[in-house]
């Protein structure tokens, strides 16, 4: 089954391969980019995403509304899926957001998506592009999340059977399914001549890990307890208000816009 996971943003902002490839090597992160992919030119057409089997998992292109009719179609139907989404609260921020839209990081999700733990890693990718790019993510139409990973829109994906996630939306889930696998190594080196200003990104990158250690502490508790928490966000008044959904019934509470 195929599916798309976007990240609309307002300004025509392309993430470098240098700096996905920096945060994909974070410890345990699961998924990196294929070999071919992982140069350090942050110039790039599509990054293909693989697994530690070498399971294709993902792939990522770049559009540009200016530039991309089919961008720019698919803007106006999520604008219209907007109004089939909870709560009612949020929906006119969220298409205020889809029409500033200037660019899109677009994901394909591939057979490898479905396996595992591959899913929530691409959608931790999804959230970080989408907090470095200022805008907000949609997955088909299912959930849209804010710059920082907060839920915005939802109440379609649960009900969904075509949606083999969706049960792991609060819950965690272990299993391994044999899928073809990536005919080309998982490790791989990357060039030494490094030029002084791609060092400096690359202690960027560093900095930008550390933000991020936090994240890797709660997924370990995710680890040992089973359960999956989500962070959620209404708009009361002119501020956000964010819960962070533990069960169904939070988020049953979170569609009713109860913060």
């Amino acid at each position: 089954m195929t599916s798309y996971n976007r990240v609309f943003s307002p300004t025509v902002k392309k993430i470098g391969r240098k700096k996905i490839d920096a945060f994909l090597k974070k410890k345990d992160f699961g998924i990196r980019l294929s070999p071919r992919d992982a140069r350090l030119s942050g110039d790039w057409d599509k990054l293909l995403f693989i697994d530690e089997s070498g399971r294709k998992v993902a792939s990522l292109v770049f559009e540009e509304t200016e530039y991309s009719e089919n961008l720019r179609a698919d803007i106006q139907d999520f604008l219209k899926v907007v109004d089939k989404l909870e709560p009612i609260a949020n929906r006119a921020w969220v298409k205020e957001r889809l029409k500033e839209t200037a660019a899109c990081h677009l994901f394909e999700m591939l057979d490898g998506a479905y396996t595992g733990a591959n899913f929530g890693r691409v959608g931790k990718l999804v959230d970080w592009i989408c907090l470095k790019a200022g805008g907000i993510s949609v997955y088909d139409g299912c959930q849209i999340r804010k710059e920082n990973g907060a839920l915005i829109l939802g109440g379609v994906v649960l009900n969904d059977p075509l949606y083999p996630a969706a049960i792991k939306f609060l819950y965690g889930g272990n299993s391994e399914d044999e899928e073809e696998t990536f005919d080309e190594d998982f490790d791989y080196d990357v060039d030494d001549d490094a030029t002084d200003a791609e060092a400096d990104d690359e202690e960027e990158d560093e900095e930008e890990d550390e933000e991020e250690d936090e994240d890797d502490e709660e997924e370990e508790e995710e680890k040992r307890t089973g359960a999956r928490k989500s962070k959620a966000a209404l708009r009361v008044g002119d501020k956000w208000v964010e819960i962070t959904i533990n069960n169904f019934l939070d988020f049953n509470n979170f569609l009713d816009g109860i913060a």
